[in-house]
């Protein structure tokens, strides 16, 4: 719906029973869409046990969750389950960051590039996010040398 900018009203002048008068018909206005709503809203229960009759699913397509699956277990330090089995010998992001520092300074988009080129492999749309977020979550391995510039410690 459209925003609709309105002068406020002075109703110190108005009569007080055209206030009220307004007052009712907007109550009115009110119910009236209120019930236009739940008649929709019955339809669309109507529709969806139909659904429902026919061998859909109506509620599981239209609410998908997000996030981790319900009952899937974590690790004791927060990780989710078998994330490690994933990144195998090479370890995580910090890790491979830290060796690619070693005797060098450099910036995050240029960390980013270094570490899908040395192999770490990321399903993420903003890596240089995830490398920044991982330079200041790891600040015991790694020194800022000054704006947008990292070494390892």
């Amino acid at each position: 719906m459209p925003k609709r900018h309105r002068r406020t009203l002075n109703l110190s002048h108005l009569p007080t029973r055209e206030i009220q008068a307004e007052i009712d018909r907007r109550q009115a206005q009110a119910a009236s869409i209120r019930g236009h709503r739940d008649a929709i809203a019955r339809q669309i229960a109507e529709l969806d046990k139909h659904i429902a009759d026919l061998g859909g699913d109506a509620l599981l397509r239209s609410r998908k969750r997000r996030g981790r699956p319900r009952g899937s277990k974590t690790k004791a330090n927060g990780a989710a389950a078998g994330t490690g089995a994933r990144r195998g010998r090479r370890g995580g992001l910090a890790d491979v960051l830290h060796s690619l520092l070693q005797g060098k300074t450099m910036s995050v988009p240029e960390m980013a590039k270094a570490a899908k080129k040395a192999g770490h492999k990321s399903k993420s749309k903003n890596f240089r996010t995830v490398v920044g977020l991982t330079l200041i979550n790891h600040r015991k391995m790694f020194k800022r040398v000054s704006r947008g510039q990292y070494t390892a410690k």
